[in-house]
């Protein structure tokens, strides 16, 4: 009953208001937003969301070969042009083959594709520069959700990044996108744009450098730290052309400056831009809706089509609100008058003090790199036993023969261990140790690398994707020479990796495990068969402990 007077009130204040709206004349373009206002519905219900959803402009690939053979000589060739790209600096006006490589791409080979991008961003695009701005972000950035999801609310990648700014799991919840079984903000403009806009500030405070922050928005700060660190340079293009980052690093900003290009040229180029495709989003506004509400039955109380309901709010991933929606679920709903923008998301006072401490830690990492030294490992004193480890699994851990841990404990070489139990691994004056061990000790070889077999239809690249690297890297660990092509199966070593395995503990998850081991999803999952990203209790997986 109560719900029923819910809507009967929203649909009545709301006629009665458009009356008013309508006869006072207070804006004059009111009368032809209601005009308009059907077609511009139909329009929306029949977008696509999910279309494209796995072959983002940013998925695509080119080899620097086959850009030297589209456009002739070094793909990273610089001519000397003028610094800012707009009349606002963002990123520096770098005209190279690769630059060029990518215009051509979007202007000939996948031109279809591109319109379509265009025709969607025209959709957003005052939504987000208005979000943009008021962050203080430069509203170009725009066009890193353009090549990142052609703004397809439903995109999502192989890498369960969903969402127009293509967000993972971890990132969208750290900053504050809800995430769960009947929610998931990624796929809100509103939210997803804001969350965007809040990590470009930070990477940007971090790098000093739009073109660091937008690296390290494509391949993670911290594998962007480890090369400024391990190269001893903060240069961007230097480390693209001396093959330091992932090659779709490397293209990644390329692929911006193209993007913008066409599109502040396209009528050069072709293309059409729709002038009026946002209006309808200012024909909208949110209202508190009861929890559980269904979105077939509100449809109907409104007299709208419950497929537009559906497109307005995106980030239901059911047809109905939350089921927990204290105060209720702000629904955005069709209304008779312009909305206000969406207000802007204030962290929690804790969470952003954390947040502005860590990127003060990151800062001083990258303006200040400490001399690139390998790492040493330093070995324990003692070691608790964990679920599942035996004497002889711990030998092997800390690289001690089963018979020195044995006495170094007072036990045989048969003794079981319990859970919790604390083992010496130092000499002390009571216990003799041959001196043949210790010097087996001291001939074991440094920890193997991570080793991964090709399988039917991967290329290097693909693996060098995957872990982070670039293909020179692999080729020179790998001893591999020029122009040879390597067969299914033929096993890769993985450089600066330390192969190690760990067992799953309850509350692990995938994306969580390979964060800790400083993998990506796709690593951790390739290493170890994963059809599905779901973990057990108990499971061993093979990890990187570098």
């Amino acid at each position: 009953m109560k719900f029923s007077l819910l809507l009967t009130l929203i649909v009545v204040t709301g006629c009665s208001q458009m009356r008013r709206h309508v006869a006072s004349g207070s804006k004059p373009e009111a009368k032809q937003v209601m005009d308009t206002a059907e077609l511009e519905w139909s329009a929306l219900e029949k977008l696509d969301e999910n279309g494209d959803n796995t072959h983002a402009l940013v998925d695509t690939q080119a080899s620097d070969g086959e850009i030297a053979a589209a456009q002739g000589g070094n793909p990273d060739e610089t001519e000397a042009v003028e610094e800012s790209y707009t009349s606002r600096p963002f990123l520096k006006k770098v005209r190279t083959k690769r630059v060029k490589f990518w215009i051509d791409y979007f202007t000939v080979k996948q031109r279809d594709r591109f319109q379509r991008f265009l025709n969607n961003g025209a959709l957003y695009r005052p939504i987000i520069e208005k979000i943009l701005d008021q962050e203080g972000v430069p509203r170009e950035l725009f066009f890193v959700g353009l090549i990142e999801s052609g703004y397809y609310l439903g995109a999502h990648s192989h890498a369960s990044a969903v969402g127009p700014w293509q967000f993972i799991r971890g990132t969208g919840l750290r900053y504050g996108l809800a995430i769960n079984k009947e929610l998931d903000e990624r796929r809100d403009i509103f939210k997803a744009t804001q969350a965007a806009a809040n990590y470009f500030k930070d990477l940007n405070n971090i790098f000093s450098s739009w073109e660091l922050a937008l690296a390290a928005y494509n391949s993670g700060e911290y594998g962007v730290i480890r090369r400024i660190t391990k190269y001893k340079t903060r240069d961007y293009y230097q480390l693209s052309r001396n093959q330091q980052l992932p090659a779709e690093t490397i293209n990644y900003v390329p692929k911006v400056i193209a993007a913008m290009h066409v599109a502040d040229n396209y009528e050069k180029y072709g293309f059409t831009i729709p002038t009026s495709a946002a209006r309808f989003w200012q024909k909208t506004k949110t209202v508190s809706a009861p929890r559980n509400t269904n979105l077939k039955n509100l449809a109907r109380q409104l007299g709208v089509s419950s497929t537009l309901l559906v497109k307005l709010n995106p980030e239901l991933r059911r047809a109905k609100t939350p089921s927990y929606a204290p105060g209720g679920y702000q629904l955005r709903v069709p209304a008779d008058k312009h909305t206000e923008w969406m207000e802007t998301l204030v962290a929690d006072a804790p969470q952003e003090k954390n947040r502005i401490k860590e990127i003060e830690v990151l800062r001083e990492k990258v303006l200040n790199p400490p001399a690139y030294v390998a790492p040493v490992v330093r070995a324990a004193v003692t070691h608790k036993v964990r679920r599942g480890e035996t004497l002889s699994s711990v030998a092997r851990k800390h690289k001690m023969s089963l018979r020195e841990i044995a006495l170094l404990n007072k036990l045989t070489t048969r003794s079981k261990v319990r859970v919790g139990q604390t083992l010496k691994l130092e000499k002390t004056k009571d216990v003799v140790v041959s001196r043949v061990s210790a010097q087996r000790r001291e001939r074991k070889p440094a920890a193997a690398p991570i080793v991964y077999r090709l399988r039917n239809g991967e290329t290097l690249t693909d693996v060098a994707r995957w872990f982070g690297k670039s293909v020179n890297e692999i080729k020179t660990a790998n001893s591999i020479k020029k122009g040879r092509s390597l067969q299914v199966g033929a096993k890769v070593k993985i450089p600066d990796t330390r192969r190690g395995t760990y067992t799953v503990r309850r509350g692990d998850y995938v994306i969580k495990v390979a964060q800790k081991f400083n993998l990506n999803q796709t690593a951790l999952m390739k290493l170890n068969n994963l059809k599905r990203a779901q973990l057990v209790p108990g499971q061993r997986l093979v990890v990187n402990l570098e």
